[in-house]
């Protein structure tokens, strides 16, 4: 359908606007998204910052910042974001609109209600990796009800406060911002506040899809089948150089905590930073003589002070600076370990584009989210230390 539908538009030489997501989301899988779908099309990018790198390659583009991810006041940013889609979009009367998703911001879900006021075709891209909404659903609750409240409150007591508080929230975001800005509410299913659905339940004519795995997962979702089309921006690459003296350890923003997959108990900050450490003592020990890199995501709370604190352990252990792609590392790295909890869209993407390389996702305190990867062809899932020092004395 996808293609059917480029192939008409691409001889009508229309506008395209392109909305390229943080610089994470473009570097990843937005990125090939514009060159498959508007490569031969006049495309006007909506900008957030990029890598330095990504920001040339489209510098000869006309390119629009977009900043909702900036500090604002959130009335004024909802005011900016819909009058500066409003703005594009009539000003342009684009036929294609690409975005991440017609579900999770609010300027995406303003450019889309725009776009099908005009007749554009809207078109959301999956980029990173999926889970059912009922999963994602039930572990951000227990996550909040942990962390945001007193433990001396009964549980199921906390479960419905954080309920109630993620309804508040959608009625504010889906409902009370787009009133204030003269618009009507997002109504529709899907809720990013409420982690129900996903993306391709709203205005989006095309949500596409990795493969047919992550196709049931969006139709069970609640994504209409001929809503989908297959993408999958990663692609086997060519065997780069590889160093083979490089190991390249993922470490994801969850350093707060986690759920007990068995017990449903917490997780504190203490026991997942021990755990953490443990695992890269582990890997200094075992790795010898190797290179270890470390990329931290760059929402990690504390990220200042966790750096330090690991590079107190070892002077071995060089962080990868939040402005450069971690491609470029794990490009001449031969083994990656995803730290726990494991679901980092990088392990899947370099299992797809770099078969060859040891890919590894760790799973030590059995939690909740930690087994995301445990029957992934080409990642090996460990859940034990013995396990990983098995796996590293082989290196």
């Amino acid at each position: 359908m996808i293609l059917n539908f480029l192939l008409v538009i691409n001889n009508m030489n229309p506008y395209c606007l392109f909305y390229t997501g943080q610089a994470r989301a473009f570097h990843t899988g937005m990125k090939p998204a514009f060159y498959k779908f508007c490569g031969k099309v006049n495309t006007i990018f909506l900008t957030e910052p990029l890598f330095d790198e990504d920001e040339k390659e489209i510098s000869d583009n006309d390119c629009y910042p977009v900043n909702q991810y900036k500090k604002e006041n959130l009335f004024i940013k909802n005011w900016r974001l819909k009058r500066l889609a409003k703005k594009l979009v009539y000003k342009y009367k684009p036929k294609l609109i690409v975005a991440t998703s017609d579900m999770h911001s609010l300027f995406e879900m303003y450019l889309m209600r725009y776009g099908k006021q005009i007749g554009a075709k809207n078109v959301a891209v999956q980029w990173s990796l999926i889970v059912g909404s009922t999963t994602m659903a039930n572990w951000v609750d227990e996550m909040n009800a942990h962390q945001r409240f007193p433990q001396w409150i009964p549980f199921d007591v906390r479960m419905l406060l954080a309920g109630l508080r993620k309804y508040a929230g959608h009625f504010l975001y889906y409902w009370i911002l787009p009133i204030l800005a003269g618009e009507k509410p997002f109504l529709g299913r899907s809720s990013y506040i409420l982690r129900v659905g996903c993306s391709g339940m709203r205005d989006s004519d095309i949500q596409t899809v990795f493969d047919n795995v992550f196709g049931m997962v969006f139709m069970m979702n609640g994504v209409p089948r001929e809503k989908l089309a297959h993408f999958n921006p990663f692609e086997e690459k060519p065997k780069p150089f590889i160093d083979t003296k490089i190991l390249t350890c993922i470490i994801p923003s969850e350093n707060q905590g986690g759920i007990d997959r068995d017990t449903n108990g917490f997780i504190d900050s203490r026991a997942r930073l021990n755990g953490w450490i443990d695992i890269l003592l582990t890997i200094k020990d075992m790795a010898n003589n190797w290179k270890i890199y470390i990329s931290l995501h760059p929402e990690t709370i504390g990220r200042g002070v966790l750096i330090d604190m690991i590079q107190g352990l070892s002077k071995r252990f060089v962080f990868i600076d939040k402005s450069i792609p971690i491609e470029n590392i794990i490009t001449r790295s031969s083994v990656i370990v995803g730290f726990p909890p494991s679901f980092s869209t990088v392990l899947y993407k370099t299992s797809i584009e770099y078969p060859s390389k040891k890919i590894i996702s760790l799973d030590p305190l059995g939690e909740k989210m930690g087994d995301y990867y445990k029957d992934f062809t080409g990642i090996r899932y460990i859940d034990n230390l013995e396990e990983l020092k098995e796996e590293l004395n082989k290196l």
